[in-house]
């Protein structure tokens, strides 16, 4: 094998493990945006990121508005860790510490990922029904994130 394939490969590699990358976080934003949605969530928010550093082992959700208690219903820590790792992904940034609108999780993230997916020429090609909510139902049609009235963070 010659170098200058090799390099041309590790290249190429590197573009398709960025897409996939956009590819996961995208897919669990989506999933989470479902859940938020479903739960008729609202209020904003604190993610960050684990910072050994600070005392965090877990990634943290805080709402700075409405109730605790059913953000820490709603989410494991594992899925904080997976939500947190996403965000900072979507934002390309590490050691993140973010406050959003938990309801604008789709516009503020979801959105912007299928956008830059989309102009890499990848083929959203997975029905909305493959995007499990992680409590056992899937998202349905395509009006999946809603247009529901919820008030304040249940």
């Amino acid at each position: 094998m010659k170098l200058s394939t090799l390099l041309s490969l590790h290249q190429r590699l590197l573009q398709h493990a960025r897409l996939a990358n956009m590819a996961c976080a995208y897919a669990t934003l989506r999933r989470f945006s479902v859940r938020v949605h479903r739960a008729q969530l609202r209020g904003l928010v604190r993610l960050s990121q684990p910072d050994a550093t600070a005392g965090r082992n877990w990634a943290g959700l805080t709402a700075l508005e409405a109730s605790q208690a059913h953000l820490e219903e709603m989410f494991t820590d594992e899925d904080l860790m997976d939500l947190a790792d996403s965000v900072a992904f979507a934002r390309g940034i590490s050691g993140l510490e973010i406050q959003f609108r938990i309801e604008e999780m789709e516009s503020d993230f979801v959105r912007p990922l299928e956008s830059a997916l989309r102009r890499a020429g990848v083929a959203l090609d997975l029905p909305a029904e493959s995007y499990d909510d992680g409590a056992g139902t899937v998202a349905e049609g395509p009006d999946w994130y809603g247009s529901g009235d919820a008030t304040g963070l249940r």
